[in-house]
């Protein structure tokens, strides 16, 4: 599914791709957006004034015709944000044609989030786990995010505080999902509560054993955050292992470890949603495991990369050209990073979710059904470009 721009008049929306009365049931007005699925096709009549009889099926099922729509690209969506006011905070005037220099990134406009920012929904009262390399939270931008870590000593994981981040992935991460803009950049959900946990150091481990024993405690950790009110909405792992990164000595060994992998990640999913690294092959784990988001790097033509995770889970995000986020504070001002590939998709997937999120009615018993069923029918109907479920009405 793509975002296309009415240019009638008034549109008809039909449940048949064909001109007649009975199929008729609404319109939209020139201007309005729809979400369209130009991969499918439906050959009906033409409408009247044109030759064209090609129509396109809508995120309900209904149809339009392919003659009163155009795509909106990337180029109109950033003209619509800085015809707005509310652009001022994040492009200064005399920047406005250099987007390096602006306090969000591209993927912040392509899913058009100002739209939810303006209606004062910024991720406020949803939490989120960032597991990777922690985070500077010396950062201008990132002084109010917390964190962990967790590190094995012989057979055992024993959590610190030492959770600043060596590395600078981490810092990436949770810069997109909820930097709060009070220097460079602002994240996705800049009112987000992250909380992040410190896996490593400058390199995932090698150590197999060692993966385990960090995953299985983190894991442990936010199973017991979930069971009180201090629980997580979303748990974003920018990471992906393959089979051979988990296994022991033998196979029996290595399935057993998946085995109890997978048993955490089905109780924490009861309550989080977990978003993960597509990867690049099809056992990536924790992408591969059930219960689980998993994410590739889109651009902005909105090309996608191959992956070999299952395509009936696999979400695209705006990462796949470079995204600005936050580095560590060691660097020169204004301690800014181009992050890039599935890694970026997902930590921008997880601000993105933590934001609508927050738009949905709190304390609503069905606000997590909601949600839940909205990412079912995105993906249920390959609307699988982030965006779709921009809260916006």
């Amino acid at each position: 599914m793509k975002k296309y721009i009415v240019i009638k008049d008034k549109l008809n929306i039909r449940n048949r791709p064909l001109v007649e009365d009975e199929f008729y049931i609404g319109f939209a007005r020139q201007g309005e957006e729809l979400w369209l699925d130009d991969n499918n096709l439906v050959e009906g009549d033409a409408p009247s004034g044109t030759q064209d009889n090609f129509w396109m099926p809508d995120i309900n099922g209904n149809f339009v015709s392919r003659a009163g729509v155009r795509p909106q690209n990337y180029e109109e969506k950033k003209m619509d944000f800085l015809r707005e006011p509310f652009s001022a905070q994040f492009v200064d005037e005399a920047d406005k044609a250099d987007e390096s220099k602006w306090k969000i990134s591209w993927g912040h406009v392509d899913t058009e989030v100002w739209k939810l920012w303006q209606k004062g929904w910024k991720g406020q009262n949803i939490r989120i786990a960032v597991l990777d390399s922690g985070v500077d939270n010396n950062h201008t931008d990132l002084l109010h995010i917390k964190g962990i870590r967790l590190k094995v000593e012989g057979n055992q994981v024993t959590l610190t505080d030492k959770f600043l981040d060596l590395d600078g992935h981490g810092t990436n991460c949770c810069g997109l999902v909820a930097a709060n803009g009070n220097g460079f950049y602002s994240g996705l959900a800049p009112a987000g509560n992250v909380v992040a946990f410190k896996l490593y150091n400058e390199s995932f481990p090698s150590n197999k054993k060692e993966i385990f024993l960090l995953l299985l405690k983190a894991f442990d950790t936010i199973i017991e955050a979930n069971q009180n009110h201090e629980g997580f909405d979303f748990v974003s792992m920018s990471f992906s292992l393959t089979e051979s990164d988990l296994d022991g000595t033998d196979d029996a060994t290595g399935k057993k470890w998946l085995a109890i992998l997978q048993e955490k990640i089905d109780v924490i999913s009861k309550r989080s949603f977990i978003i993960c690294s597509a990867g690049e092959f099809e056992n990536a784990y924790p992408a591969a495991f059930r219960n689980v988001l998993a994410v590739e790097a889109a651009n902005k033509m909105k090309e996608t990369k191959a992956s070999a995770i299952d395509k009936t889970k696999l979400i695209y995000a705006p990462a796949g050209d470079h995204l600005k986020t936050t580095t560590l504070s060691s660097f020169n001002p204004p301690y800014l990073a181009d992050f890039t590939d599935s890694s970026a998709a997902t930590a921008f997937t997880a601000g993105y979710f933590a934001l609508c999120y927050s738009s949905i009615k709190d304390g609503s018993e069905n606000k997590r059904k909601v949600f839940s069923d909205a990412i079912a029918a995105m993906i249920r109907k390959n609307d699988n470009y982030l965006g779709v479920l921009n809260f916006t009405s």
